[in-house]
């Protein structure tokens, strides 16, 4: 009986593989749409994209600016990894319980 609920709760196993998997290609996809939206709000790249040629105190003018989307990035990148690296860890390990609950059994 307990064997039949741990294979119905987790399912077959490529199933769970193939949801880590598209869990990491997520994790993936939104870090490189923070970068890229990240980069799109800096003045400086769009003002290189439309080929204006900045003097250097206006690059220092808009450093500060720059610090903070990099950093803003950083933060949103991380909110958005972590739990779903922990997502894709805990699967792994209940994967492995599961596993290991059928091979006892």
């Amino acid at each position: 009986m307990e064997n039949v609920f741990c294979s119905g709760f987790m399912g077959n196993t490529l199933e769970v593989l193939k949801l880590r998997d598209n869990i990491n290609k997520v994790a993936l996809a939104a870090i490189i749409v923070y970068v890229l939206l990240g980069l799109l709000n800096l003045s400086f790249i769009r003002m290189l994209f439309q080929g204006i040629v900045l003097s250097p105190s206006e690059i220092a003018k808009s450093l500060p600016h720059m610090l903070f989307t990099i950093i803003s990035v950083s933060f949103r990148i991380a909110i958005i990894y972590t739990p779903l690296k922990v997502v894709t860890q805990v699967l792994r390990i209940l994967m492995e319980m599961e596993f290991r609950s059928r091979k006892a059994g």
